[in-house]
């Protein structure tokens, strides 16, 4: 993807980031500000489409920055920021902090793109490791920065069971 076509989605994931955190405070109460309580549909809605744009950004999104994991020390918790900011099953200090972290941390993401030839390719590396024949482990940090997800053992395990 060029560098001009990341920074517009980029740009509109934010955007649209940046709507959904305006509609969601509007939607919690007063008294019980865990959850939102109105505009529910919307909210939702919202929360599908800013998935789905992250789905597709987030390679690109952690080429940028490498951890969006946030941390209460309080309770020692730990949680991707990115993950938390797009969804609806968080409580409002947990959402809200993280809504707070993400959209400056783009506005810097924005900022080396548009320090960048706009013509450049831009490429996400992936971190991977051989081992299961042609497959490959596709490693991605959990939220605490360590470990990772193993998406490719088809073949190894198709060999395994025979």
């Amino acid at each position: 993807m060029k560098t001009k076509e990341l920074l517009q989605k980029i740009a509109e994931f934010q955007k649209q980031l940046e709507e959904h955190q305006k509609l969601w405070s509007n939607s919690l109460d007063i008294t019980i500000s865990e959850y939102p309580i109105k505009n529910q549909d919307v909210l939702r809605q919202q929360s599908r489409e800013l998935c789905r744009s992250l789905g597709q950004l987030r390679p690109f999104l952690e080429r940028f920055k490498t951890s969006w994991a946030m941390y209460l020390p309080d309770t020692d918790v730990t949680w991707d920021g990115l993950d938390v900011s797009v969804g609806l099953d968080n409580v409002a200090a947990i959402k809200g902090d993280s809504i707070e972290s993400v959209i400056p941390s783009i506005d810097q993401i924005i900022g080396k793109l548009q320090n960048m030839d706009q013509d450049k390719e831009i490429l996400f590396e992936k971190q991977s490791v051989k081992g299961a024949d042609e497959e490959v482990f596709e490693l991605r940090p959990n939220i605490y920065g360590i470990g990772f997800n193993l998406k490719a053992l088809r073949k190894k395990w198709r060999k395994h069971r025979k």
